[in-house]
């Protein structure tokens, strides 16, 4: 059943600064049950309880927030391996936005296909401090959203579905409001950034606010240039008044489409009112969590969430083998108990010893024990991609698990000078250190280190090559 239809579902909607919380009802139709200030809500001093008892045993099940709060960007990689990517995430965000630590637990990322078929990363993230402070204080009265997602997000969700070509070139959309407009636009189907333009005077005749619009949407249309590096292909328009497609193609000198495919169930559709801002033209089927709109959600509950299958797995499995093992212990318990059996052919009654039988047991245990605690290549990968400063570049690395296990790392480090090289091997042990018990003994002299050979010697920075190595426990 669809979370949000249910009767004990929320939405949470964040609005020119005001927080508001929306119930849906079971017969389609919404209901505002209370709006306040943001601030007051953040405001930890404030003497009554500004969640409405309503609320209580309810779930949070939406959080939809102003479309800046949301930052993105594309970076160039080619591993697909999760674990590697989220590590590389987590560590380019906290060096972009060192003032947010919470940052690395708000993302998500999409792998696509870049310039010239290069591998690489659509990241998106909350950057805005207030929407940590927001999470926090929602947990804080049991309204933890299960969703955080933004208007341009549920709208690239709905272009998808509607234009054919959405993930070739560059798209834009107004969105006509009465008291506003939004602009979105979107590269090869991801949401690029967003802009309002408010109208002060709701009397405003129409050709002004299509002369105020034009000029904005110009502009909006050479930021696009410079984060894209490409033109727009085409700009559709969702607006209630038919004429506004026309006339603002004649004020553009484009083509302005009207966005077609909503069709009249969507006209019909229950709305979240003007009031409301960037949702007003939402239904409670565009917010369904099965649209798979993009959206974050606080990285430790993901993972509670994605080990619950496994959790319930590993349950019956082990239920399972308590039952094995408790049938086991019987039996070698039987079996070390002086008994009598007789021989097969001849008759005749022998004593059996079952020292033998439970000497091999022993030695398969043994053995079993010794191979888990082998070091895990992968574990070991991570925690060394983890480890590495910026300016290091892996050339090779060996992980031995046989014999003493062991790492051996080979690489290249990009430094102005010694100093600079001295201090990015230092960040690199101490990093190390943290991870892995055999590199406590690693120094600057048990680093070997040689000045690469290049053919520019116009460079700023220096190519060092750098080999080393150390065991595992």
């Amino acid at each position: 059943m669809n979370m949000i239809k249910q009767r004990n579902t929320i939405i949470t909607i964040v609005n020119n600064e005001d927080l508001s919380f929306v119930i849906p009802d079971p017969s389609g139709e919404v209901r505002i049950l209370n709006s306040l200030s943001l601030d007051q809500f953040l405001n930890d001093d404030m003497e009554s309880d500004p969640v409405p008892e309503e609320l209580s045993n309810r779930v949070n099940s939406l959080l939809i927030v102003p479309d800046y709060w949301f930052g993105n960007v594309t970076y160039k990689f080619q591993s697909r391996k999760k674990s590697i990517i989220e590590a590389f995430i987590e560590r380019k965000l906290l060096a972009e936005y060192p003032d947010l630590p919470d940052i690395k637990y708000f993302s998500g990322y999409i792998p696509h296909q870049i310039d010239q078929g290069e591998k690489g990363l659509y990241v998106y993230f909350l950057q805005e401090p207030k929407s940590f402070q927001l999470y926090d204080q929602l947990v804080k009265f049991d309204l933890n959203p299960h969703c955080i997602t933004t208007p341009a997000f549920v709208w690239g969700q709905k272009l998808r579905e509607i234009i054919p070509d959405f993930h070739d070139g560059g798209k834009g959309l107004v969105h006509m409001l009465s008291k506003e407009c939004l602009l979105y636009f979107f590269f090869r189907g991801f949401f690029l950034f967003s802009r309002s333009i408010t109208f002060p005077d709701t009397q405003m005749e129409s050709s002004e606010k299509l002369n105020t619009l034009t000029y904005e949407i110009n502009q909006s249309f050479h930021l696009f240039s410079q984060k894209a590096k490409a033109g727009i292909d085409q700009v559709y328009i969702a607006s209630s008044v038919q004429s506004d497609a026309r006339e603002l193609s004649d004020m553009l000198g484009r083509e302005v489409k009207e966005i077609e495919g909503l069709g009249e169930n969507q006209q019909k559709a229950p709305v979240f009112g003007g009031h409301l801002g960037a949702v007003e033209r939402f239904s409670l089927s565009d917010l369904s969590p099965s649209r798979k709109f993009l959206s974050v959600l606080h990285q430790l509950k993901k993972k509670e969430l994605e080990w619950k299958p496994v959790q319930t797995v590993g349950i019956a499995v082990g239920l399972l083998l308590l039952l094995l093992f408790g049938a086991e212990s019987f039996f070698l318990w039987k079996l070390s108990q002086p008994s009598l059996f007789p021989t097969a052919r001849a008759g005749i009654i022998a004593e059996t010893d079952p020292s033998h039988t439970i000497q091999q047991y022993n030695e398969a245990l043994d053995s079993l024990v010794l191979e888990s605690e082998r070091p895990s290549p992968q574990d070991t990968i991570l925690k060394v991609v983890k480890s590495l400063p910026d300016n290091f570049m892996i050339k090779e690395m060996t992980v031995e698990v046989e014999g003493t296990p062991a790492v051996h790392i080979k690489g290249v480090v990009k430094a102005s000078g010694p100093d600079k090289l001295r201090d990015s091997i230092s960040y690199l042990l101490d990093n190390l250190k943290k991870y892995f018990q055999g590199a406590r003994s690693l120094s600057l002299q048990n680093i070997d280190v040689e000045l690469a050979k290049t053919n520019n010697t116009q460079q700023e920075n220096q190519n060092y090559l750098v080999k080393f190595g150390f065991n595992l426990p």
